[in-house]
């Protein structure tokens, strides 16, 4: 149907496309904010900074709102990938691995990591298993916090999870037990 269209086509080697992938592959992610637009110097600053990276962090503009951002080695990659949420400037950011061919506009950045909150979490929920069954029905439990980790306030439960852009979310979650009680909504 293109080739109607267009009446020439230049066909780029897959060995010429790897080396031109190599220097994105490990160390890029892609970026874009879920809300406002955020300048791609305050994403740089904010990764520097949270990261505590001794160097520049590389940002490039791309269309519809996406940023690459290239780092020195792929662990300060893995690293940043790891610490989500990202705010900057009061806006979420959504944060993906680079894959090859990414156009933006055409695709998304499809992971968001936020942190689920579970409030008056009965005392007989409180066991790790119990907890990432929970956490699991929006998103891919990734860490609780620190509180909830320790057990020493039962409060509510915090769980870092990882979304799916493209899917909806979810109201709430209704959890219950097989015996006694009614359940509770989160």
């Amino acid at each position: 149907m293109l080739q109607r269209k267009f009446t020439e086509v230049v066909v780029v080697p897959e060995e010429e496309l790897e080396r031109n992938r190599a220097e994105w592959r490990s160390t890029t992610v892609l970026v874009r904010s879920l809300g406002r637009s955020v300048p791609v110097d305050w994403v740089a600053r904010e990764i520097k900074r949270v990261g505590r990276l001794g160097y520049e962090v590389e940002c490039f503009t791309l269309m519809d709102g996406f940023i690459a951002v290239r780092f020195a080695n792929e662990g300060d990659r893995e690293a940043a990938m790891a610490n989500d949420p990202w705010m900057v400037a009061g806006q979420l950011l959504a944060m993906d691995w680079w894959r090859p061919n990414f156009i933006p506009g055409e695709e998304g950045v499809g992971r968001v990591v936020v942190w689920l909150r579970l409030p008056r979490l009965p005392l007989d929920y409180w066991k790790k298993p119990t907890i990432l069954r929970i956490a699991s029905s929006p998103g891919i439990p990734l860490a609780k916090d620190g509180v909830t980790k320790q057990g020493r306030r039962y409060g509510f439960a915090r769980v870092k999870i990882e979304l799916d852009y493209s899917v909806p979310l979810k109201p709430g979650t209704l959890v219950r037990g097989c015996s006694e009680g009614a359940g509770e909504l989160f």
